[in-house]
């Protein structure tokens, strides 16, 4: 058997620094030492064709064109929101993170759908030698290992409600007022495990479209593989599967409290770690992941390919259509930093894979876009965007009219020196109060996401 694995990670002197990269690797090599011959096909090389037998496409921003005449199977591991169920119908069978977006998507696809969740490379991602009590005298620093992307993410805004802060890892935080904390802007892959082994506990967040699609991050498989406990932000599936072995939190409250009991109860919680990875361990490694794909694939008829329907994506090198409205209003002469709000699934699906704009969505409260928000926009940083697409109003219309311009207010500081907001429809209430919270707007009275 030939697979050839379609990795987004793009071509170039930084392939090696993104997290594909290291992953699509680590399957290759799980996938090899079961007998299969892997190549991988890096971003934009996804046309290539080598005669193999099937194709998996680790899903990012990138959508792939299956061909029609090889088997093609789906990973969607993150960005849940951005992949459409016509999207889906071009697969043979699709892998999905999350027995939530499993269920989200029954019903509406013929697709098979199988669960597969993210996991961790065991060869690489392991416990030291040392016993449980040496492990815990040569444990140093609480952190937090995570790239800010203009956003202040949910962890660090908790330690500054409370002023605990962890030893900050990652880079772009200047934005969020939070350099000064930053101990190391880059780990490589191959440091990360001793890094978990040599740390005492580390923090960790998803993003909000994860948190709605119930899909688990990497990051907590690494570090339990490497024993390390974890205080972590949460949500069902996530309780369900790690229980109380890791710390759950939801608001400066918890975060207060979890520092409390990992400081008086240390001993018992990293014994609480190590016991749940020996429990679950050998269903979350890339051994195992590599079991399932190699069944899914041999289970496929030799005679059915993929399935082609009319909904298809646009070529393979050709940016996807944008709204008429967005694309008036942006010069495309620079790259675009821009905000989705409140945007529906059609929305994120026209807007997110655009190869010029570095794509961010929010919303008010919890849904299936990047960031939830709250009517101070507390999440953003400030002077990040060129664009604020305002996509639809209705949340806008549930607040009462001092929380509307303390919304507006608050996204006018958001938005670069000559950036604009731009929404479909220009009503009165919201004439008035943009104007007041200084903000050029523009109306376009017909607005539709459907591709052309």
């Amino acid at each position: 058997m030939k697979i050839a694995i379609k990795n987004p990670s793009p071509l170039g002197p930084q392939l090696t620094k993104w997290g594909d990269y290291h992953f699509g690797l680590s399957l290759q090599q799980a996938l090899e030492a079961k007998g299969v011959e892997v190549v991988q096909h890096y971003w934009p090389e996804w046309d290539k064709q080598e005669d193999e037998d099937a194709v998996l496409v680790l899903r990012g921003k990138r959508r792939y064109q299956p061909t029609g005449k090889t088997p093609a199977y789906l990973w969607v591991m993150s960005h849940p929101a951005s992949v459409s169920p016509e999207e889906i119908a071009l697969y043979t069978t699709v892998f999905v993170a999350s027995d939530t977006h499993r269920q989200l998507l029954k019903g509406q696809i013929t697709t098979p759908i199988e669960r597969m969740r993210q996991c961790t490379d065991t060869t690489l991602f392991k416990r030291d030698e040392r016993t449980l009590e040496e492990s815990i005298r040569q444990r140093r620093d609480i952190i937090f290992v995570a790239n800010s992307r203009g956003v202040n993410r949910d962890m660090m805004r908790w330690a500054g409600e409370v002023s605990l802060y962890p030893a900050l890892i990652g880079r772009h935080w200047k934005q969020a007022g939070l350099q000064s904390r930053v101990k190391q802007e880059y780990v490589d892959n191959h440091e990360l495990p001793q890094l978990y082994q040599q740390s005492r506990m580390t923090l960790n967040d998803h993003w909000g479209d994860m948190h709605h699609y119930g899909i688990i991050n990497n990051r907590i498989f690494d570090s339990l593989a490497c024993g390390l406990p974890i205080m972590t932000d949460t949500f069902p599936e996530l309780e369900a599967l790690c229980g109380p072995s890791v710390l759950h939190v939801r608001n400066p409250a918890d975060y207060l409290a979890a520092i409390r009991y990992y400081t008086y109860h240390y001993p018992e919680l990293i014994e609480r770690t190590w016991a749940l990875w020996d429990k679950i361990g050998h269903d979350y490694s890339f051994d195992a992941r590599a079991e399932q794909i190699i069944a899914t694939i041999e289970q496929q008829p030799a005679t059915q390919s993929a399935t082609v329907v009319d909904t298809t994506p646009k070529p393979l090198h050709q940016p996807s259509p944008l709204p008429q409205w967005v694309d008036k209003e942006w010069n495309k002469k620079a790259p675009c930093q821009l905000l989705h709000l409140d945007p529906t699934l059609a929305g994120i699906q026209a807007l997110f894979a655009h190869p010029s704009i570095n794509y961010l969505s929010a919303g008010l409260g919890n849904g299936p876009w990047h960031v939830p928000l709250e009517t101070r926009c507390t999440h953003l940083a400030e002077d990040r965007f060129d664009m604020i697409v305002l996509e639809k109003l209705d949340a806008l219309e549930t607040l009462d009219e001092s929380e509307r311009q303390t919304f507006l207010n608050a996204l006018s500081k958001r938005l670069k020196a000559g950036g604009k907001l731009l929404a479909p429809t220009l009503p009165q209430w919201l004439q008035d109060t943009v104007q007041k919270a200084g903000l050029t707007t523009t109306a376009h009275q017909e607005y539709s996401v459907s591709r052309k």
